[in-house]
Protein backbone atom coordinates (compact mmCIF):
# COMPACT_ATOMS: atom_id res chain seq x y z
CA UNK A 1 0.00 0.00 0.00
CA UNK A 2 1.22 3.24 -0.59
CA UNK A 3 2.08 5.41 2.70
CA UNK A 4 -0.40 7.74 4.26
CA UNK A 5 -0.34 11.27 2.88
CA UNK A 6 0.16 10.48 -0.58
CA UNK A 7 -0.91 13.03 -3.39
CA UNK A 8 -3.03 11.22 -6.00
CA UNK A 9 -3.27 13.15 -9.48
CA UNK A 10 -5.43 13.51 -11.71
CA UNK A 11 -4.38 11.01 -14.44
CA UNK A 12 -2.57 8.65 -12.52
CA UNK A 13 -3.52 4.68 -12.95
CA UNK A 14 -3.66 3.12 -9.19
CA UNK A 15 -3.97 -0.63 -8.44
CA UNK A 16 -7.22 -0.69 -5.98
CA UNK A 17 -8.83 -3.38 -4.45
CA UNK A 18 -12.67 -2.48 -7.45
CA UNK A 19 -15.54 -3.43 -6.06
CA UNK A 20 -18.01 -5.57 -8.31
CA UNK A 21 -21.77 -3.88 -9.33
CA UNK A 22 -23.05 -6.20 -6.14
CA UNK A 23 -20.48 -3.81 -3.77
CA UNK A 24 -20.00 -7.15 -1.80
CA UNK A 25 -17.06 -8.53 -3.93
CA UNK A 26 -14.09 -7.01 -4.55
CA UNK A 27 -10.78 -7.49 -7.55
CA UNK A 28 -7.52 -6.08 -7.65
CA UNK A 29 -7.51 -4.10 -10.76
CA UNK A 30 -6.46 -0.51 -12.21
CA UNK A 31 -8.14 2.41 -12.01
CA UNK A 32 -7.56 5.90 -13.37
CA UNK A 33 -7.85 9.15 -11.18
CA UNK A 34 -10.45 11.55 -12.05
CA UNK A 35 -10.52 14.05 -9.49
CA UNK A 36 -8.72 17.14 -9.09
CA UNK A 37 -5.11 17.51 -7.42
CA UNK A 38 -7.14 20.18 -5.08
CA UNK A 39 -9.96 17.66 -4.51
CA UNK A 40 -7.74 14.71 -3.80
CA UNK A 41 -5.82 16.95 -1.29
CA UNK A 42 -8.61 18.04 0.71
CA UNK A 43 -10.53 14.68 0.85
CA UNK A 44 -9.34 11.13 2.10
CA UNK A 45 -11.25 9.54 -1.13
CA UNK A 46 -10.62 10.23 -4.55
CA UNK A 47 -12.70 9.96 -8.08
CA UNK A 48 -11.59 7.02 -9.78
CA UNK A 49 -13.08 5.00 -13.22
CA UNK A 50 -12.01 1.78 -13.89
CA UNK A 51 -10.03 -0.44 -16.54
CA UNK A 52 -10.30 -3.79 -17.50
CA UNK A 53 -7.80 -6.06 -20.07
CA UNK A 54 -11.18 -7.32 -21.26
CA UNK A 55 -12.53 -5.22 -24.19
CA UNK A 56 -14.78 -7.50 -25.67
CA UNK A 57 -17.11 -7.10 -22.39
CA UNK A 58 -17.50 -3.29 -22.83
CA UNK A 59 -18.48 -1.78 -25.99
CA UNK A 60 -18.41 1.89 -24.26
CA UNK A 61 -14.86 2.27 -23.71
CA UNK A 62 -11.71 3.95 -24.88
CA UNK A 63 -8.53 1.69 -25.58
CA UNK A 64 -5.44 2.61 -23.40
CA UNK A 65 -1.78 1.37 -24.13
CA UNK A 66 1.45 1.94 -23.00
CA UNK A 67 1.94 4.81 -25.68
CA UNK A 68 -1.09 6.64 -24.10
CA UNK A 69 1.23 6.66 -20.93
CA UNK A 70 3.32 9.92 -20.19
CA UNK A 71 5.33 7.41 -17.63
CA UNK A 72 4.50 4.19 -16.00
CA UNK A 73 3.43 0.70 -17.84
CA UNK A 74 0.56 -1.54 -18.59
CA UNK A 75 1.17 -4.90 -19.13
CA UNK A 76 -1.77 -5.55 -21.06
CA UNK A 77 -3.89 -3.18 -23.55
CA UNK A 78 -6.48 -1.81 -21.58
CA UNK A 79 -10.06 0.16 -22.01
CA UNK A 80 -10.72 2.88 -20.03
CA UNK A 81 -14.44 2.50 -18.79
CA UNK A 82 -15.53 6.09 -17.81
CA UNK A 83 -19.07 4.85 -17.08
CA UNK A 84 -17.78 3.02 -13.84
CA UNK A 85 -17.58 5.84 -11.76
CA UNK A 86 -16.84 5.52 -7.99
CA UNK A 87 -14.96 6.80 -5.13
CA UNK A 88 -11.88 5.15 -2.95
CA UNK A 89 -9.92 5.76 -0.18
CA UNK A 90 -6.23 6.52 -0.33
CA UNK A 91 -5.18 4.36 1.54
CA UNK A 92 -6.82 1.65 -0.70
CA UNK A 93 -4.32 1.73 -3.27
CA UNK A 94 -1.69 -0.71 -3.52
CA UNK A 95 0.57 1.05 -6.14
CA UNK A 96 0.44 3.71 -8.91
CA UNK A 97 1.21 2.12 -12.41
CA UNK A 98 1.29 5.25 -14.03
CA UNK A 99 -0.07 8.38 -15.61
CA UNK A 100 -2.36 9.23 -18.96
CA UNK A 101 -1.02 11.40 -20.99
CA UNK A 102 -3.53 14.96 -21.35
CA UNK A 103 -5.11 13.99 -24.39
CA UNK A 104 -6.09 10.93 -23.55
CA UNK A 105 -7.38 12.57 -20.48
CA UNK A 106 -9.47 14.68 -22.21
CA UNK A 107 -11.16 11.76 -24.12
CA UNK A 108 -12.27 9.92 -21.12
CA UNK A 109 -13.50 13.61 -19.81
CA UNK A 110 -15.26 13.63 -23.44
CA UNK A 111 -16.93 10.52 -23.04
CA UNK A 112 -17.74 11.10 -19.33
CA UNK A 113 -19.71 14.16 -20.23
CA UNK A 114 -21.31 13.22 -22.78
CA UNK A 115 -23.09 10.77 -21.14
CA UNK A 116 -23.97 12.68 -17.92
CA UNK A 117 -25.15 16.09 -19.60
CA UNK A 118 -28.16 17.28 -18.34
CA UNK A 119 -31.31 16.95 -21.27
CA UNK A 120 -33.68 19.32 -21.05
Amino acid sequence: MIKDGTIVSQRDIVLIPFPHTNLKEFQMRPALVLSRKQYNINNNDFICCALTSNPKKFYYGIPISNKDLDFGNLNFESVIIPSKVFTSHKSSIIKRLGRININKSREVIRFLKLRIEIEE
